[in-house]
């Protein structure tokens, strides 16, 4: 028999789900939060490992309050002095940790100690405050007096709105102000707990609003300290050569936060420096240009130009790199430029008279730079150049660019479509599935470009040049793959490569395809004259001799894929010792270029996410087996703790599989549902901002709706079964099929039609695991409840950590079907545990 209660500890109902939806909304705004700071901080892909192993403390609170169930519980209800302290904690233990976050001098990049030190050191940072916030949830959980589908909808209806108010605030408060606005939210909830109670909740609500106040601003000060001092506002390795020569123009003079990357920008100034001048020949390296880098995610950068005439008459511009397809194509009309950065191959296209250009950028505030910001106090040294005039018209767009290429695919025609180096490498989501560049290269990104090419006109990707030249030759293949496919007899034929040979090791290199017709050779021989008088270099044509000089080894292997034909080439490729496999929108990993050497598991060394030519990615091994160990732990000792007291191994283990498999599966079908519906909605920041929220809250729904099921009925596992084929079914039917013919609506429309789409599927993935926990809270296995929670965010964590690797080996449309089968199994699972306890 459970103890009386004591009313004098216990909040009501309604203050625990109140407190609940506050503290989730605060985690999850969080967690959005982290993921910019560390896409600033460190390399990116540390960004997904870190965050997702930091998210194992939310999961192993639930351990402590199963193994302590006599703290967090008083005659069997949720303690509120428990749920008041844990909640509290979560909010200043986040105002503590990014200060500290900002100041600490360790990137794993970095070799030596204070690398090897870094993973482990962030993840204790981190995980801390994550398992302090999932005390109070695995406790309601475990309260008597609440059905698990109400808390689960509480819980998930708050993510849902921190979910919503992450890509709202960022570009409004800062990241910064972000975390302060998290962090009450949890103070709100706190004291909605406290309040509740009564007994001098005054006293310490107010000591705890001062206190918050008092945090909140030491917070918000460390960053701007910092700024002051350093230039910077935290202590940062990731790409020193381009933040030295970012700094050496001085400290930022405007800075602005959004959900697709930061915008540093820098003071106008003259710059030798390679971050500034990439793309121009290396005889115009004393030329004195006056302008501004743009740091991109504390990283990437672009830059802006500042003219003294108009671009026809600026000489210099005729000698870049991103001139070539004008060189090809002399007579431009009308220009696509894809990722118009600072707006540079916008001055190139007016210096080569293009009629119209058609400029798109996705990041919103580097649109707003080159239309001019009233903030932008020197916004008339750049925008100048940047308008249209008597000449050309200049259109700026601030879309996602494959979803604007397809809806343009019937009624626009350009001479030249171009993007180059759009290459930031920015993170969008917290899972290892959002590189921004993802959707731009893949051999159906290919097929939308030509489709809006003019007969003759001329496709233009630029990458860089590293040795080996993974990325360019991966481009490479991946123009002559779609050509091919589209019964082109001699591909090769079609496409030109001309490198800018800044150095042996390092470069930026234009992949040039003309459409219909093979290049000429008074075409090639333009291109050639163009390459010697600049001096840079001619990697690939269609008459370049057998014995033409190789300056680089890398050029090598672009002559042998040119040459090749048919199965002769997919054996070049076969035999290149990196994977240069072309991507497509269902296997959508540019990037991954990794070392055949290295085996089927070389995913673990960050391949997968990072252009692995920078640095050894071994510490990712570390991180993913450091994530298996602490997952096994949470699962191996509860058990063997219960076990010594006496509760039986076959009963605490029987709903493992069950949660371990939904928590998997839900991660697999959440992230394949982003990548099915990014290029709909309109983009990664679109996904992020109505996909994300319209999953959490189709969650959130369809746990309240397993409350009017029958607990651990086996009646509904056949029901629950046939709605997860259904969902499942329909939703790959309609995103693979009907959307598509629907792109070409309005933005409001698609986003209503993406809300419909994805509310009720998350409804039905939000059946299972409440119904399932429900059950086990009407029978003995009450006891294991918290620790199955936990279960099922290892699951959350292991998915989000190896969705990636699986989607890139067998694609998004297996990863959906594997989530669907794991759904399955799991109840199937359910089906059988029920009728062995059942006999």
């Amino acid at each position: 028999m459970r103890p009386a209660t004591d009313s004098k500890t216990s909040p009501s109902g309604v203050a625990r789900f109140t407190a609940l939806f506050l503290l989730s909304a605060s985690t999850l705004l969080f967690e959005v939060l982290l993921t910019k700071l560390f896409a600033n901080k460190l390399e990116h892909h540390y960004t997904f490992a870190i965050i997702g192993l930091a998210l194992l403390g939310y999961g192993g609170s639930g351990v402590l309050v199963q193994l302590k169930r006599e703290t967090f519980l008083r005659g069997g209800m949720a303690d509120g002095m428990a749920l008041w302290r844990y909640t509290l904690a979560w909010a200043f233990s986040i105002l503590g940790v990014v200060p500290l976050f900002l100041l600490l001098p360790f990137d794993p990049a970095v070799p030596g100690a204070a690398g090897a030190l870094a993973l482990p050191l962030y993840f204790l940072l981190f995980a801390a405050p994550f398992f302090v916030a999932g005390v109070p949830v695995a406790a309601m959980l475990m309260s008597s007096d609440l059905h698990p589908s109400r808390v689960y909808f509480w819980d998930l209806l708050g993510a849902a709105l921190g979910a919503l108010a992450g890509p709202w605030l960022l570009p409004r408060t800062g990241a910064y102000g972000a975390v302060v606005l998290s962090a009450a939210m949890a103070v709100g909830a706190a004291i909605v707990i406290r309040a509740s109670i009564r007994t001098g909740a005054l006293r310490a609500c107010l000591l705890a609003v001062v206190a918050f106040l008092a945090a909140g601003f030491v917070s918000l000060l460390v960053p701007n300290r910092m700024r002051s001092a350093l230039g910077f506002d935290m202590v940062s390795f990731k790409a020193l050569v381009v933040k030295s020569d970012f700094f050496a123009l001085g400290p930022p003079t405007q800075i602005y936060w959004n959900p697709i990357a930061r915008l540093d920008v820098s003071r106008t100034g003259i710059s030798d420096s390679v971050s500034f001048r990439y793309g121009l020949p290396l005889s115009l390296r004393l030329l004195p240009i006056e302008g501004r880098l743009i740091l991109v995610d504390g990283g990437a950068n672009s830059r802006q130009f500042v003219l003294d005439r108009h671009p026809r008459d600026t000489q210099f511009l005729s000698t870049t790199l991103w001139a070539a397809p004008y060189v090809l194509h002399p007579r431009t009309g009308k220009v696509l430029v894809i990722g118009a950065g600072g707006g540079i191959d916008i001055l190139v296209g007016k210096h080569f008279g293009a009629t119209e250009i058609d400029a798109l950028e996705l990041n919103p505030d580097m649109a707003r730079l080159l239309a001019g910001r009233p903030e932008d106090r020197e916004r008339d040294l750049y925008t100048r150049w940047l308008q249209s005039d008597d000449r050309t018209q200049v259109t700026i767009h601030n879309v996602e660019a494959r979803h604007f290429v397809y809806r343009q695919r019937d009624h626009a025609h350009y001479d030249i479509v171009l993007a180059s180096g759009v290459d930031t490498l920015t993170a969008i989501q917290s899972s290892g599935n959002a590189l921004s560049e993802n959707f731009l290269y893949t051999a159906d990104a290919v097929k939308d470009y030509l489709a809006v090419l003019n007969p003759g006109g001329v496709l233009a990707l630029t990458h860089w040049h590293l040795e080996p030249p993974k990325h360019a030759l991966k481009m490479f293949a991946t123009y002559l793959q779609v050509l091919e496919q589209s019964g082109v007899d001699n591909p090769s034929r079609h496409v030109c490569v001309v490198s800018d040979a800044m150095s042996e090791k390092f470069g930026w290199e234009s992949t040039l395809l003309k459409k219909g017709s093979e290049f000429t050779l008074e075409e090639v021989k333009a291109l050639r004259e163009y390459a010697a008088r600049v001096g840079f270099q001619i990697v690939w044509d269609p008459f370049l001799a057998n014995d033409a000089p190789v300056r680089r080894d890398g050029d090598l292997a672009f002559r042998r894929l040119g040459m090749a034909k048919g199965p002769a080439r997919s054996q070049v490729i076969a035999d290149l010792p990196y994977d240069i496999t072309p991507s497509t929108d269902d296997r959508p990993y540019f990037y991954w270029v990794g070392d055949k050497s290295e085996g089927k598991l070389s995913f673990y060394d960050g391949n997968w996410v990072y252009a692995d030519v920078l640095y050894p990615q071994s510490s990712m091994r570390w991180m993913l087996r450091l994530a298996v160990l602490l997952s096994l732990g949470l699962a191996l000792v509860p058990a063997f703790i219960m076990k010594r007291r006496g509760m039986s191994l076959r009963e605490l283990a029987a709903p493992i599989p069950f949660f371990a498999a939904s928590g998997f599966a839900f991660v697999m079908a959440e992230n394949a549902v982003f990548l099915m519906i990014t290029l709909f909605v309109g983009g990664p920041l679109y996904s992020l901002s109505v996909v994300l929220p319209s999953i959490l809250g189709g969650y959130a729904f369809g746990s309240l709706l397993s409350g009017r099921l029958g607990p651990g009925k086996r009646r509904w596992l056949a029901v629950l079964a046939a709605l997860c084929v259904a969902a499942f079914g329909a939703f790959a039917l309609i995103a693979f099929q009907a959307l598509p013919q629907l792109i070409a609506l309005s933005q409001p429309a698609r986003m209503a039609i993406a809300v419909l789409l994805v509310v009720p599927f998350a409804a039905v993935l939000g059946l299972f695991v409440p119904w399932y926990m429900a059950g086990l809270k009407t029978s003995e296995a009450d006891p294991t409840l918290a620790w199955m929670w936990s279960l099922s965010a290892v699951g959350n964590v292991l998915g989000a950590m190896v969705f990636v690797p699986l989607c890139h080996a067998f694609g998004t449309r297996m990863v959906f079907a594997l989530a669907a089968g794991l759904y399955l199994l799991a109840l199937g699972w359910a089906a059988w545990t029920t009728r062995a306890q059942a006999s």
